[in-house]
């Protein structure tokens, strides 16, 4: 292979389009693996690290894709990248932690300083997280953005999944507060007490929350969770 096709080949495999194949596929398949040793660094800046993860998973950085492992540290505007089939749990500092379904893609965004506590944000591109305050959490609130919504949360647990044109909403525990993002969307907030959850079409406001059938709920949780 001439220096100029090795070239051409890495700047493709760093396109946006194929990066997700790239990810998925560096790692095969297997049992749940816990971070059994204190976290080792991808970067100085590092805001959190993974916990757990089962499958296929990568963290992406700076267009580059990483095998996942126990313990690596992700930093503010990490991808982190899970196959089909696969799980992946991040802790941040400070006591959130998010856990990815399969075929998920999920951008951390930098934790900022509040008075109560520090506000965090994730971009979900697609796929489906869940975010738990930990028992003793010094994190004040935490959003996660779509496509379609937004939803921020002051405590407890709930659960975001997005198909790009509609993002599905939980409240597993405590309160949620969803808008829409797109230029169709009213300014409309939707609050949803625990056990409640909203559906929002891309370009349109979230309705009004309903009570989920515990079926519902469950398939959701489980979806998120590591069988």
């Amino acid at each position: 292979m001439t220096k100029g096709a090795r070239i051409g080949r890495r700047t493709a495999l760093r396109l946006g389009g194929g990066l997700f194949a790239v990810a998925a596929g560096m790692i095969a398949a297997g049992p749940p693996r816990a971070a059994t040793a204190a976290p080792d660094g991808i970067g100085a800046d590092s805001i959190g690290h993974v916990t757990l993860f089962m499958g296929r998973a990568s963290v992406i950085e700076d267009a580059f894709a990483r095998p996942m492992q126990t313990g690596m540290r992700v930093r503010a505007g990490s991808h982190v990248v899970t196959g089909e089939g696969a799980r992946a749990s991040v802790r941040l500092d400070g006591g959130v932690v998010l856990t990815l379904g399969a075929a998920t893609d999920l951008r951390i965004e930098a934790q900022t300083p509040d008075p109560d506590g520090w506000q965090g944000r994730a971009t979900l591109r697609r796929g489906l997280v869940r975010i738990e305050f930990a028992s003793g959490s010094q994190w004040a609130g935490f959003t996660v953005a779509t496509r379609a919504a937004t939803a921020t949360c002051e405590g407890g647990h709930f659960l975001v999944e997005s198909n790009g044109l509609l993002t599905t909403v939980y409240a597993d525990d405590g309160r949620v507060m969803v808008r829409g993002t797109d230029a169709g969307d009213d300014g409309t907030v939707t609050v949803l007490g625990a056990g409640s959850g909203v559906d929002v079409a891309r370009g349109q406001p979230p309705y009004a929350p309903t009570a989920w059938p515990a079926s519902r709920a469950t398939d959701m949780r489980l979806r998120a969770s590591y069988p």
